[in-house]
């Protein structure tokens, strides 16, 4: 069985993986941009229903300076229901069950974004699945909080997600697809490295993500191997966003522009620690309602 304080660290973890991808969402769509005109800019698509839906053209429609403006809107609305999961993440108990199911809301908004930013990529499949744990975080928290139980198919989706998104980084580490040129980057001005050996580091690295997903998934002996590797190696990906491009001359500037690309990837290392603590269950564990209530 699952000690107190065992229980209450999983909980924790899902709790702060939870707020970070609503917030750092939330943060995207108030103050930056989200990728919704790949789909709203898509000639192809959107011809048929502007004439079918609305009796337009397309030409009337993408000349509309106001249909800009109400993407912007749309958005800052969108970034402020983020924000409100967030809340409500932070302080379950202060809100009733039925609002918890915001959660599986955005979580399938998240999903949404995930194949925008597919389609932005031409439809590059390592970029869907590269979102699979912020995609998925929200649900796995809902369903901790709701259902208040930890059986081992439960644990077993944390695990494919997590093997998902480590899947997704690798293809673009190790050059399957046209490697971003940010990720050289990042890692030549937090390392101080020559960019060839950025380059080989990444496909090292690459591989190590393949390895440690499919370990991650096998019922195999040294799992928490593959999980401490993604853990180190999630939270180093997601701070580099920050460390490579911070300039303490503009340190606001920086801050603003880049952290919270940080926060929205905290499930790429919580998630994978939340399945550390879980271990290798043999039989159904539970956490009943009363232990949530202490833990929140």
């Amino acid at each position: 069985m699952f000690t107190p304080e065992r229980r209450k660290w999983i909980f924790r973890l899902l709790q702060w993986a939870t707020v970070g991808v609503l917030l750092g969402r939330a943060y995207q769509h108030w103050f930056w941009d989200a990728p919704y005109r790949s789909l709203l800019w898509d000639e192809s698509f959107m011809t048929p229903i502007l004439e079918r839906l609305f009796g337009i053209s397309w030409t009337d429609y993408a000349g509309n300076v106001r249909i800009d403006q109400g993407i912007q809107v749309a958005m800052r609305i969108i970034g402020s229901v983020f924000g409100i999961g967030a809340v409500v993440a932070a302080f379950p108990r202060f809100f009733p069950p039925r609002v918890w199911k915001l959660w599986v809301g955005l979580s399938a908004w998240l999903g949404f974004l995930a194949f925008l930013y597919y389609k932005e990529q031409n439809y590059q499949f390592g970029q869907f699945i590269e979102y699979a744990l912020q995609a998925a975080t929200p649900l796995f928290f809902y369903i901790l909080v709701q259902r208040g139980e930890l059986n081992i198919s439960w644990g077993r989706w944390m695990r494919v997600a997590t093997a998902l998104t480590f899947t997704g980084h690798g293809l673009y580490a190790i050059g399957y697809y046209p490697r971003p040129g940010h990720f050289t980057t990042m890692v030549i001005n937090a390392m101080h490295i020559p960019p060839d050996w950025a380059n080989q580091l990444l496909w090292t690295a690459g591989i190590l993500d393949f390895v440690a997903a499919l370990w991650v998934l096998l019922i195999i002996p040294g799992r928490g191997y593959a999980l401490a590797y993604c853990i180190f190696w999630g939270f180093l990906t997601s701070v580099a966003r920050v460390w490579a491009n911070f300039y303490p001359d503009f340190w606001a500037a920086s801050l603003h522009q880049w952290f919270f690309e940080f926060v929205y990837r905290t499930p790429h290392f919580l998630i994978p620690a939340a399945i550390f603590l879980l271990g290798p269950p043999p039989r159904r564990r539970r956490l009943n309602r009363q232990n949530l209530r202490q833990v929140q």
